[in-house]
């Protein structure tokens, strides 16, 4: 792998997770930087600390690039995760997680999960205020934490290029996609449910993110 990537990869990790990594020779690929992340004694440490209550996580998407990751990580921390999403992708779940099958696009997308409490929800697949406040109603009783997958493309963007952080205002106005996630941004703040936002910037997973190939 190039250098750049490299780079970028080792960016995205926490310090403990650094730490955990410790020092390796150059991989031929990313796939093995995870590999040696998730068998370290960083996990296994949390999977040691999680052990005493098992966590329960419902992941809605869990098949795309940040949340197929997330919810590997999950399973090894010894969470009890559940994937909700429609099965259509050829991507294959870990060992003990629970599928279950469902269309965000239908009148009632969550009423299989209607007798069920989770403790964290991460929600990777909601684009719109409409989609926001129909979790919200759904949620706001059945989980502990929304954590919400919003866009760093939904701040404001200027030409001057100033670094951007979390004080820059949310109003992109080239972006559609941003403004939709950045007023559900605003709705679930006014909700009365614990919750998370998360923007991420360049996202990926054992493929090269863009920005770091040639061309």
């Amino acid at each position: 792998i190039s250098f750049a990537a490299a780079t970028t990869f080792f960016a995205g990790l926490s310090q403990a997770e650094r730490w955990a990594l410790g020092p390796m020779k150059p991989p031929r690929n990313l796939r093995s930087y995870h590999r040696r992340i998730w068998k370290s004694s960083y996990y296994t440490n949390l999977r040691t600390d999680w052990g005493a209550s098992i966590v329960r996580v419902l992941y809605v998407g869990g098949t795309g690039e940040i949340s197929m990751s997330c919810v590997k990580a999950s399973v090894l921390c010894g969470h009890h995760v559940t994937v909700f999403n429609r099965g259509n992708t050829k991507q294959r779940l870990p060992a003990g997680t629970v599928h279950v099958t469902g269309d965000l696009t239908e009148p009632e997308p969550y009423a299989p999960l209607a007798n069920q409490y989770f403790d964290v929800v991460c929600q990777f697949l909601v684009f719109t205020p409409e989609a926001m406040a129909r979790d919200i109603e759904f949620f706001s009783k059945r989980c502990g934490q929304y954590v919400f997958i919003s866009s760093a493309s939904a701040y404001q963007q200027e030409e001057t290029g100033r670094l951007i952080t979390e004080s820059r205002p949310l109003n992109n106005p080239h972006l559609a996609y941003s403004r939709a996630k950045a007023d559900c941004e605003r709705l679930l703040r006014q909700a009365p449910i614990a919750s998370t936002i998360v923007r991420p910037s360049h996202t990926y997973d054992a493929r090269l993110p863009s920005t770091v190939v040639d061309g």
